[in-house]
């Protein structure tokens, strides 16, 4: 932490560090006439170390997905459209920012993602192959579909988990009001019955109530978890 990067020297003698090609364009540019206009070309001799201009970064690599056109090898028609819906959010603008920004990826030129959906356009599926789509928006009913894809969806198990964290914030809010309200009260209850609670006993007497509401959801979750176990639900 703190140290400074080391610039390089491209082959147009340039002395520039990553950030600073990166701002200009230059790893992007590696890429201008190193790959192929095809999807379907060969890709065999691409290069893209020391390409020239000079804004180039001179070390640049770029991840590619081999892909057969024809998926028939598939046996699950439905199979092969979902690989190509796959293949269609890696060039979506927005799965392309967030992923490199997470891992610190430059987005390919445009002119390479335009040739990367010509290449899917390429691959051919069965005619009896489902369409797959991304529910983005809320789709009232059709969202449940079988061929939809939601963020929205839930397992049980995950739905019961968060059902278990709900009771246990649920739980702690109802002692923290008992608790207000007996110290509003005082001791007079106490002194009723003839006891007399130090303030340290009235904690005390609150920490067991809320540790037992939590053991008492905690164990909830268990048994649910051993019932969806034991059905084969979950493994």
């Amino acid at each position: 932490e703190g140290l400074i990067e080391i610039e390089l020297r491209n082959i147009d003698g340039t002395f520039l560090s990553s950030k600073e090609a990166a701002a200009k364009g230059g790893i992007g540019a590696a890429a201008g006439a190193a790959l192929p206009t095809s999807a379907d070309a060969d890709f065999g001799g691409v290069n893209l170390l020391n390409q020239p201009g000079p804004d180039t970064w001179p070390i640049v690599a770029v991840s590619y997905i081999y892909v057969r056109k024809d998926l028939g090898h598939m046996d699950d028609p439905n199979a092969q459209s979902l690989l190509k819906l796959f293949l269609m959010t890696l060039t979506e603008e927005e799965t392309i920012t967030k992923n490199c920004a997470q891992f610190g990826f430059e987005p390919v030129p445009s002119k390479v993602s335009t040739m990367a959906l010509k290449g899917i356009d390429m691959i051919t599926t069965d005619a009896t192959a489902a369409e797959w789509i991304i529910e983005t928006d809320t789709m009232k009913g059709g969202g449940q579909g079988d061929y939809v894809i939601s963020k929205k969806r839930r397992s049980y198990v995950e739905y019961a988990q968060s059902s278990t964290t709900a009771d246990v914030a649920t739980a702690m809010k109802e002692v923290s009001g008992l608790q207000s309200s007996r110290s509003a009260q005082g001791s007079t209850s106490s002194k009723e019955m003839g006891i007399a609670f130090t303030e340290n006993d009235e904690k005390l007497i609150g920490a067991a109530v809320a540790m037992s509401a939590i053991s008492l959801v905690l164990w909830f979750g268990t048994a649910t978890w051993f019932v969806l176990r034991t059905k084969g639900i979950v493994g």
